[in-house]
């Protein structure tokens, strides 16, 4: 018999960093501003380009604007320890925390002061699992087409080296703002909320969390590895404790996501970012495929698709994400999740597909798309 994941701890299992003292960072008391609307009321490439105060988001990932112009927005963000999954990759839905401010904003660059542009759906395609040998995550967006209405925008998202990492497209619904130029707003609402939080931000710290070497992930199924990150806090790795992410059900049929809705998630906006919306519906489809994997086996997401269906406020309860499979085939994984908040209501839906790779973490970690999407065609 295998021994069980919280044994095997004793045989090669590492954590990374030290132990932390408190709950996790999402515990801590949050740093930067939200919630602005003062900023409104400049065009929407000067709002880009004024700088101001970094959100929430920045300074727990490190995500920051390198460049915009008309109809262009490029952000970069570092490839710490802390998204980190227990395999020593990142979830291929972590790339929407890269690629969501900048396909936004390139469509902000062209609006009209007191106009806002926020995301109704996100469609990505993954094409390198990142890590944090990835150096660095860029996306460069653009704008293909806006109106007064809707808003269109592409992205590419690479690593430290220049290779292509995910690619996506989102769509936005533009609306003007009541009361940002021909009203009065209360001074709260014009400065937004700052964080008490200080000391070095979170992407600066050295992570702690569970990465185990590849060995150690092939002695159990899919279902055995999720299920004992449920039961042994041991086993949670660097990504719960950056944001308190962790699983709650795993069976043959689904598995459940909880996620505390901090004010940690926040963009500029007065609510969460939606790139870590479809961050967390990503993770529950991955959920999904994993209660699927035999032992030995692992899946890499292929791609991402989110529809946003409401906004959700900080310190409203925690969110829920349900996931379930819609199709097992040799090859490919196809699963939807369901992200709730806390009195029920849909918040957002995903869809996605990954790809089934025999050889385990070691073969995913070798990093040749190309020759896994041949060894699954083999059926090796």
């Amino acid at each position: 018999m295998a021994a069980s994941p919280s044994s095997s701890l004793r045989f090669g299992a590492e954590s990374v960093g030290e132990p932390m003292e408190h709950g996790g960072i999402w515990t801590e008391p949050f740093q930067g501003t939200y919630g602005a609307m003062a900023s409104l009321r400049l065009p929407g490439r000067a709002r880009i380009l004024s700088g101001g105060s970094r959100p929430p988001i920045h300074y727990l990932t490190g995500l920051r604007p390198t460049e915009t112009g008309l109809g262009t927005s490029t952000f970069v963000m570092p490839a710490t320890g802390w998204l980190q999954l227990g395999v020593g990759t990142y979830s291929g839905g972590a790339m929407a925390w890269v690629a969501d401010a900048p396909l936004t904003s390139a469509i902000v660059t062209g609006l009209a002061p007191g106009w806002i542009a926020t995301t109704s759906e996100m469609s990505m395609n993954f094409l390198r699992a990142p890590r944090v040998s990835s150096g660095s995550f860029t996306g460069r967006a653009r704008t293909i087409h806006a109106n007064r209405r809707v808003g269109l925008s592409a992205i590419e998202v690479t690593d430290a080296v220049g290779r292509i990492v995910a690619h996506g497209t989102t769509r936005a619904v533009i609306a003007k703002v009541p009361g940002v130029i021909d009203g009065d707003l209360e001074e709260s609402a014009l400065e937004g909320k700052t964080g008490p939080g200080t000391g070095p931000p979170p992407f600066e710290q050295e992570a702690v969390g569970f990465v185990a070497p590849p060995e150690y992930w092939g002695a159990f199924t899919g279902r055995e590895s999720l299920q004992e990150g449920i039961t042994n806090d041991e086993v949670l790795p660097p990504v719960h404790h950056l944001t308190g992410l962790r699983p709650v059900e795993a069976s043959d049929a689904h598995t459940l996501w909880t996620l505390p809705n901090t004010e940690w998630l926040c963009s500029p906006a007065p609510y969460l970012y939606g790139g870590a919306i479809a961050w967390f519906a990503d993770h529950a489809l991955i959920g999904a495929y994993t209660v699927t994997m035999e032992r030995g086996h692992v899946a890499t997401p292929l791609d991402l698709k989110v529809q946003f269906l409401r906004p959700v406020f900080p310190n409203t309860g925690d969110l829920l994400a349900r996931s379930e499979v819609v199709h097992r085939g040799r090859s490919i994984v196809v699963a939807r999740s369901e992200v709730t908040d806390h009195e029920g209501r849909t918040v957002a839906l995903a869809t996605g597909s990954a790809m089934v790779v025999r050889g385990g973490v070691r073969r995913l970690l070798e990093d040749d798309p190309e020759s896994l999407a041949a060894d699954s065609d083999r059926g090796a």
